[in-house]
């Protein structure tokens, strides 16, 4: 070792060395770099406290990214709400109810009689289950309870979730129910996430949000392929 430090040291010192050491930093640096760029964009999925099992993961790098056309349907009580729309970064466009509505920094507008104006947020759920970041945590914080694989390549993720931690993580509400555990499914599809079901009938009812039942079912495509959404307000 000591021999080999003498020897860089010589390299080091020849008229030549200084460039190569220079260079080769630099290289280095830069290799670097682009490895950590890479992993930070494959955003992957390991689901905790399921034994560290590897075989329970799922890339969610596309879905974070937010980029894709999405369907939301809502079946609060049983009665159909459904958004159809896009996003792109923190901006998002979507149809409901035969009016189109725009998104930017949670502030609602809806487009009628020819102009966009400022209007209350129109989901009839908590946007935050809409929220592609919250999504993923709660799929962390759910239990695994089972996944079956289809020949196709499709993988489906199923999960237990109580109210008791929803409430905890989404109103910082330390509620003490009783209860049979709400639901949540994740479909993979081509390593990225295409569809999520909650079934929430025991969060619903034990919070007051409806009488009988809450099914939210998410549905995701055409990741990376939305343009930048322009403000339409002006």
């Amino acid at each position: 070792m000591k021999d080999l430090i003498e020897k860089l040291k010589e390299i080091r010192n020849s008229p030549k060395g200084g460039a190569i050491f220079f260079f080769g930093f630099y290289f280095f640096f830069f290799v670097l770099v682009f490895l950590l760029m890479n992993v930070g964009q494959r955003k992957p999925l390991l689901l905790k406290n399921y034994d560290d099992n590897k075989k329970n993961s799922f890339n969610v790098g596309y879905l974070t990214n937010k980029n894709y056309n999405f369907t939301y349907n809502i079946y609060l009580d049983n009665i159909l709400y459904q958004y159809v729309g896009k996003q792109n970064g923190d901006k998002v466009l979507f149809d409901f109810n035969g009016k189109n509505y725009y998104v930017e920094d949670n502030n609602y507008y809806v487009y009628e009689n020819g102009t966009w104006t400022n209007t209350d947020n129109p989901y009839v759920v908590d946007s935050s289950f809409f929220d592609v970041d919250k999504l993923v945590d709660l799929i962390t914080l759910s239990s695994f309870e089972a996944k079956t694989e289809y020949e196709s390549g499709k993988v489906v993720y199923n999960f237990l979730i109580s109210s008791n931690t929803i409430n905890q993580y989404m109103y910082n509400v330390d509620s003490d129910f009783l209860e049979n555990p709400n639901k949540l499914i994740v479909s993979v599809e081509n390593n990225s996430v295409n569809n999520i079901v909650f079934y929430l009938d025991s969060f619903c009812t034990l919070n007051n949000i409806c009488r009988e039942s809450l099914k939210i079912e998410l549905d995701y495509n055409n990741y990376g392929e939305i343009e930048e959404i322009n403000n339409p307000i002006g």
